[in-house]
């Protein structure tokens, strides 16, 4: 959660940091979450006013299995997640909604 904070006190926004799983650092699957962790809370997304569902609908997308990739040193594995995503209230509305995705290429052993 990040409160806004102001000299003359709390101000009318408030953030909320989600995400489908405690990420421990040391977790060598740190950033894996399953292929559909991230789709019961996208639906209830799709439901706002202030998402564009172009956006939503790239968003799920950008989610994949890890991926071979063959060049010329050798193979590699791809493999993309959403991280988090945060949502801005402000008064009784959603007034943004951010998606931190992430893109991971590692050499194959």
């Amino acid at each position: 959660m990040n409160i806004d904070v102001r000299e003359e006190g709390v101000g009318p926004t408030l953030g909320l940091t989600l995400i489908v799983k405690q990420r421990y650092t040391k977790d060598s699957r740190y950033w894996l979450d399953g292929l559909t962790d991230w789709e019961p809370f996208l639906e209830a997304l799709s439901h706002e006013d202030l998402v564009v569902p172009e956006k939503l609908g790239a968003l799920a997308g950008w989610v994949s299995k890890p991926t071979t990739l063959f060049g010329k040193s050798g193979r590699f594995v791809m493999l993309r997640g959403i991280h988090h995503i945060k949502l801005v209230v402000s008064g009784d509305r959603l007034r943004e909604a951010k998606a931190y995705v992430f893109m991971v290429l590692s050499g194959a052993v």
